[in-house]
């Protein structure tokens, strides 16, 4: 299992927390979150037309992409996949009212599909 305080699946499942404590006891902490994988990918010339930044944040990210029209959705996660923000043609969001952490940027257009970057959020 993981050690530290944040985790990234690598493959899909139902994961959770669990504490050992120093008798070995374990006990569970949280409820399970199914991992469901990022997909919709539909190109990398696409993706790398694709820059949010500073990464790391304090909260404030621009978003720098060539995809044409208004129909754009930027979506933002948590790991565990529920949903904290959602806006349509926008080149900017603002984080700094959520938790420190690690986020995920979802970008959905009908020409590319969905593009998604990693986000660390750090106040």
């Amino acid at each position: 299992g993981a050690l530290s305080q944040y985790y990234v699946p690598t493959q899909y499942g139902n994961y959770l927390v669990r504490i050992t404590d120093a008798n070995g006891c374990v006990n569970q902490y949280s409820t399970d979150y199914v991992y469901t994988g990022v997909s919709g990918i539909n190109s990398v010339d696409h993706d790398l037309n694709v820059k949010i930044f500073p990464n790391p944040t304090s909260g404030q990210l621009q978003i720098v992409h060539s995809l044409t029209g208004n129909d754009v959705t930027i979506t933002v996660t948590d790991l565990t996949g529920h949903v904290v923000l959602r806006t349509d043609n926008v080149r900017s969001i603002d984080l700094s009212n959520f938790r420190t952490g690690l986020y995920l940027v979802h970008l959905n257009s009908r020409e590319t599909g969905t593009i998604t970057r990693k986000i660390s959020l750090f106040k």
